[in-house]
């Protein structure tokens, strides 16, 4: 769940349907001579090649616990042809996802089982 927007507070309490359900991913990239981490969002249904749903640049984790993850980075905006760089937060409760044929490392909470959508399972 996003925490800010144009880097301005949201309000703590929140609609469910703020909540986004995904994958979050960690990487680094050169920018100019430095090296930037990158984490990109992508939602639970996109394709593996599809681009990031959301993006923060030179992220930080600034708290784990029972809340969850709470990480803090910079979010790029484009408006009109203007570029701009605001603050941004995002909250992340994790779960362990088993997909179809892959496992995704270490559990790091509830475990789930894979269930696709529309299926006898889901009902």
């Amino acid at each position: 769940m996003k925490l800010r927007q144009g880097g301005t507070l949201l309000p703590q309490h929140r609609a469910p349907e703020d909540w986004r359900e995904g994958f979050v991913e960690s990487r680094s990239e050169w920018a100019g001579e430095r090296l930037v981490r990158v984490l990109e969002f992508r939602r639970i249904h996109a394709a593996v090649v599809a681009p990031p749903d959301e993006v923060l640049y030179d992220f930080a984790v600034t708290r784990f616990g029972r809340e969850g993850v709470l990480v803090r980075g910079i979010e790029r905006l484009e408006h009109r042809g203007t570029v701009a760089a605001v603050l941004q937060e995002w909250r992340l409760d994790l779960q362990r996802v088993v997909p179809p044929g892959g496992h995704y490392g270490a559990p790091t909470g509830e475990v789930r089982p894979w269930v696709s959508p529309g299926s006898e399972q889901d009902r």
